[in-house]
């Protein structure tokens, strides 16, 4: 019986496989070692509208914080400016690191989303 050839050092990208992302990694979203965000991350990616995202973003950090490199993960995950931002005001209450506002910069790319982030999460 043939062995089945060794795993490639780093995964190819191609379509099928997540793309790198120019931030750094959230603490645990990555490695799997915060199963609260992974399971909210993995929800996010199967929704297939934009709005149900940001509602289960909003149900799950009604009792839970999020990171705001988690938050920078989740708004990849949603293509509508008016989603973002409602996104945005909806988890305000709930960021552990408001003062890591920056790390969203990446990912809006509005200055009125930008703006947003600013007013809420304080700088």
């Amino acid at each position: 019986v043939a062995e089945p050839p060794p795993a490639p050092a780093t995964p190819p990208t191609a379509p099928g496989y997540p793309q790198q992302s120019s931030l750094p990694p959230a603490p645990g979203a990555v490695g799997g070692s915060d199963p609260w965000f992974s399971s909210l991350y993995t929800a996010v990616k199967r929704e297939g509208f934009a709005d149900r995202k940001v509602n289960t973003v909003l149900a799950a950090t009604a009792n839970q914080r999020i990171t705001m490199a988690q938050l920078a993960l989740v708004l990849q995950e949603v293509p509508f400016t008016d989603d973002r931002m409602r996104l945005l005001q909806g988890v305000s209450g709930s960021v552990a690191d408001p003062q890591n506002v920056s790390l969203l910069n990446a990912v809006l790319p509005y200055s009125d989303e930008r703006e947003l982030a600013e007013r809420l999460f304080g700088r």
